[in-house]
């Protein structure tokens, strides 16, 4: 495409297109090259706009890295509202989910954890758990209790170790670029063998 037709084709973006260009631009950015380096400036000559351009939409960096957090978790929900929903057991959303998470760090790179780096970010990401976590959790609780007859609050604790422990592999995943397959079956290795031990031990009903 000539340079022409790259200014024209910019020209008929939408300004919520233009900004979502932006934003998957910082992530590849994120994901080939790490937080520490990217600037305006870099950024700006990455998606092949001006750095006033950019500035129209994003005052600063650390504004430009916040909407990249929001973006990314949201994206995450959004696929964790779809898991929940289309898995019939607690056993199908936990596999679903491990691996979507999986998926999701090898095609975008594990740029949650990086931009948490960021103590004003990590601040930002506090904020939306508290604000919307919470549901989640306590829509799995609830599974957990009705499938393994768990006292709510030890489910609850369960669950939110189990949520770690996918990210904390996630993190690895992207760190070794191992296999996804070994990586997500180790997974739920862990995770169906923490869940079987808290059963036993904690199950108002212990199972025969």
């Amino acid at each position: 495409m000539s340079e022409a037709a790259k200014k024209s084709d910019r020209k008929r973006l939408q300004p919520e297109e233009r900004k979502d260009m932006l934003l998957e631009s910082a992530v590849a950015y994120l994901r080939d090259h790490g937080i520490a380096t990217l600037t305006m400036d870099r950024l700006a000559q990455n998606a092949g706009v001006s750095k006033p351009l950019m500035y129209n939409y994003f005052p600063n960096r650390m504004a430009l890295l916040k909407a990249v957090l929001v973006r990314e978790v949201n994206m995450r929900r959004a696929r964790d509202a779809q898991i929940a929903k289309e898995a019939e057991t607690l056993e199908d959303l936990i596999r679903m989910a491990s691996r979507h998470t999986l998926e999701h760090i090898q095609a975008r790179g594990n740029i949650i954890q990086q931009l948490l780096q960021e103590p004003e970010i990590a601040q930002v990401m506090t904020d939306m758990r508290s604000e919307a976590r919470g549901g989640y959790v306590d829509y799995i609780t609830k599974k957990a209790c009705a499938t393994y007859d768990l006292p709510p609050d030890i489910a609850r604790v369960v669950v939110q170790l189990l949520m770690n422990m996918g990210t904390n592999a996630g993190a690895l995943f992207d760190r070794e670029k191992g296999d996804i397959d070994q990586a997500h079956d180790i997974l739920l290795t862990l995770t169906t063998g923490a869940i079987e031990a808290a059963v036993r031990k904690y199950a108002k009903k212990p199972r025969a």
